[in-house]
């Protein structure tokens, strides 16, 4: 039935779990909403957010955004998603730049205040620099947010040339 309804409107299976997602975890009015911390950032759930790691990599030849990136690799197989470094945690993506040889580590930004964002970025920039670099090999990165956030702009605007904003938008249209 799934199928169907993909296959009828045009949609991936990932766009239609997102419409599902959305359909059966909305709140009712009479539900309160949790408090938030303050400063704390409203950004998509985890689980839409894990769903847009899946959606971006299955579909990278598709973005023109990513057109000399790739996914780190071993034995045909990627082992850039969710990389883990044993020590300052797991990598969203990390990629190699194919006419560079540099190394790109791409931050979804999952919600998190745009300072813990940047730290989190530079923090597996050097880790990437001092375990997997080798001489001249350089280290980029990469944040994926869903808004446009100020704070993240001029979080970034000393360190532009090392780290890039970039955005998503999802987009679904059922006729």
């Amino acid at each position: 039935m799934i199928n169907n309804l993909a296959k009828e409107n045009g949609l991936s299976l990932w766009q239609i779990d997102e419409v599902w997602w959305l359909a059966t975890s909305a709140s009712s009015p009479s539900e309160e909403e949790p408090e938030t911390e303050q400063g704390e950032e409203e950004g998509l759930p985890a689980e839409v957010e894990s769903q847009l790691e899946e959606f971006l990599i299955s579909n990278w030849e598709r973005i023109s955004e990513f057109g000399d990136l790739e996914i780190l690799q071993e034995d045909g197989e990627y082992i850039g998603q969710q990389y883990d470094t044993k020590e300052v945690g797991r990598i969203d993506l990390l990629c190699k730049n194919k006419k560079t040889g540099d190394f790109v580590v791409i931050e979804l930004k999952k919600g998190r205040e745009s300072d813990k964002v940047v730290g989190q970025t530079l923090r597996y920039i050097g880790w990437v620099k001092k375990n997997l670099a080798i001489q001249n090999q350089e280290v980029y990165g990469i944040i994926i947010s869903y808004e446009d956030d100020p704070r993240l702009r001029y979080s970034l605007e000393p360190i532009k040339n090392l780290i890039q904003l970039k955005f998503y938008k999802i987009s679904i249209t059922i006729s």
